[in-house]
């Protein structure tokens, strides 16, 4: 049987009222009783969704909250069929090993390590 994920409602509130009161991503994660690598995995699942979706919701108001002053959340225009330019492709890149970076000291970690627990990790969140 497959297990719940814990991206609930109440997990995803608390996570944010924690970043929100300037706790890291580990700090919030712990507060909220969910792995500092499942927040991690839905902000990348987030960060490649449509918007709309609760994920990319969860992305963008983190988004806000650790980057205040700086614009809007990036949209990354992943499963539209369409193929990036390569000037959109390196931006997205960029932007993406910055952030990757910025979470990663904010977890504790090296970019290497957060890759690596990702990737132990199920894509679902749990």
């Amino acid at each position: 049987m497959p297990t719940r994920s814990k991206f609930t409602h109440a997990a995803r509130e608390s996570v944010l009222e924690a970043i929100a009161q300037g706790a890291s991503l580990r700090e919030a994660a712990r507060r909220s009783n969910v792995s500092h690598v499942a927040v991690l995995k839905w902000l990348e699942r987030g960060r490649i969704s449509e918007p709309g979706g609760r994920y990319h919701d969860f992305f963008a108001a983190v988004w806000k909250l650790t980057h205040a002053g700086e614009g809007d959340a990036p949209v990354v225009p992943i499963g539209t069929g369409r193929r990036l330019d390569a000037t959109t492709k390196a931006r997205l890149d960029a932007f993406f090993a910055a952030w990757m970076a910025d979470i990663a000291t904010r977890a504790g970690c090296t970019v290497e390590e957060l890759e690596q627990r990702i990737a132990e990790r199920n894509v679902d969140g749990t």
